[in-house]
């Protein structure tokens, strides 16, 4: 299996506009601990709206 960036590191805001700060080790801690048999994840591209659509 080859990885996919889907974030990095850094301070951003939401679509609410809340301020977000994504640290490694958070981005590590979701990397370890999800696992697909219990959600699968959709690949969208871009930023879409809420309703746009999903690949993967």
């Amino acid at each position: 299996m080859s990885w996919i960036n889907v974030a990095r590191t850094g301070h951003f805001k939401d679509m609410s506009r809340w301020q977000v700060d994504l640290a490694s080790k958070v981005l590590s801690s979701i990397a370890t601990s999800y696992d697909p048999t219990k959600r699968q994840t959709q690949l969208v591209f871009g930023h879409p709206t809420l309703n746009g659509p999903a690949f993967g």
